[in-house]
């Protein structure tokens, strides 16, 4: 004999939407995304909210105590899935930094720099910048960027050609970051796709082909790439849409076309050591910098260009040094509003690291919980 309990388990339906009816145990967030509610019981179409007597609030962040971002992700790069439009929070760090490599001795001088500015890039799961829409024609090919990160390549060739449509931001490639063309069917070495960096370097010959996804080679992480360059090897004909997609899992699966922003700050000076928080523009300066050395009292660890660090040691006279503060001072930058893009988040900057504090998004947060609950059924 069956027993008919009814709804065991919650399902989300997304944003809350006046015109539409609920049963019990629906979940809704609200249009600003700060607030999500379960339905206690059956809801009419057109009830708010607000109507206690239909809606339970279960997440609030709309109060100020809630307000500090519960959620943090470190990591350079850090992928977030926050609440779609919801600003966030990324704290860029900064370390000095030491030319050269080995041991520094006078023998070996390792000069230390600093840092007048750093960047932030937030995208989405594609990291590769798209070329503004467009339009080139060589030797009977016509060249089209689509303006979403895809390129339709048409005509028959005369001979070979190679044309490059410019980025609309530079993407310097993080660490872990791999290369894929959506329809690999179309790069049969007659039709190559060919990233340029700003060197003038290009990356074609820079792949292995892993299972249709292309690995960059390590000696390319940290290159910036300016251009989009596409090859077209003697006579060929050619009706085909490119479409590449540089992503972290190296598993791209679907095409998603480029959604992001870079931004710069400018410190107005030279900073050897500290933090940067962009929403509030707020740069902690942790080190400072002498040029040559002549026993001053450090207050903390230091970094000489030509001695190593140790414990109740002083530099060499005449060295460079950078040393630790002992309390740290702050300086204030123009703050940047950074907000979330749907779905998942990619950010990296050129400094050393990065954390992102945000707010993740419930939709994500019910996924999440609804996939360690087994199905539920009577019988």
């Amino acid at each position: 004999m069956s027993t008919i309990i009814g709804r065991v388990r919650p399902v989300f339906r997304g944003e809350w939407e006046p015109a539409a009816a609920y049963a019990a145990l629906d979940m809704v967030r609200s249009a600003d995304g700060l607030a999500s509610y379960t339905a206690l019981k059956d809801v009419p179409a057109g009830t708010a909210l607000s109507d206690a007597t239909y809606w339970d609030k279960i997440v609030d962040m709309t109060s100020s105590a809630a307000r500090p971002l519960p959620a943090t992700a470190e990591g350079n790069p850090a992928q977030i899935w926050p609440d779609a439009g919801s600003a966030l929070r990324p704290v860029t760090t900064l370390a000095p930094v030491q030319s050269g490599s080995g041991d520094p001795s006078p023998d070996n001088v390792r000069p230390i720099s600093g840092w007048t500015g750093v960047g932030l890039t937030r995208c989405g799961k594609n990291l590769l910048s798209k070329a503004a829409a467009g339009t080139q024609t060589s030797r009977g090919i016509t060249f089209t960027s689509n303006g979403d990160g895809s390129y339709t390549i048409k005509g028959t060739s005369t001979g070979s050609i190679s044309i490059e449509f410019t980025t609309e931001v530079p993407i310097t490639i993080p660490v872990g970051a791999y290369l894929h063309v959506g329809n690999t069917g179309a790069l049969n070495g007659n039709i190559a796709f060919v990233p340029r960096f700003t060197d003038n370097t290009t990356v074609s010959f820079a792949f292995t082909v892993e299972n249709r996804v292309w690995k960059i080679s390590d000696g390319y992480i940290g290159k910036t790439i300016k251009a989009i360059g596409i090859y077209v090897n003697g006579v060929q004909t050619a009706d085909v849409t490119l479409k590449p997609m540089m992503c972290l899992d190296g598993t791209s699966g679907e095409f998603e076309p480029y959604q992001g922003d870079a931004c710069a700050a400018d410190f107005g000076q030279t900073v050897y050591g500290g933090t940067l928080d962009w929403a509030t523009g707020v740069l902690t300066v942790t080190h400072e910098q002498m040029d040559a050395y002549a026993g001053e009292a450090l207050p903390g660890e230091w970094i000489s260009d030509r001695d190593i660090y140790a414990p109740g040691t002083a530099p060499t006279t005449g060295a460079q040094v950078v040393y630790k503060l002992a309390t740290p001072t702050t300086l204030q930058i123009t703050p940047r509003q950074i907000a979330a893009l749907p779905g998942l988040n990619t950010l990296f900057t050129d400094g050393d690291g990065l954390s992102v504090g945000y707010n993740k998004s419930i939709a994500r947060m019910f996924e999440e919980v609804l996939a360690l609950i087994p199905a539920a059924s009577g019988a």
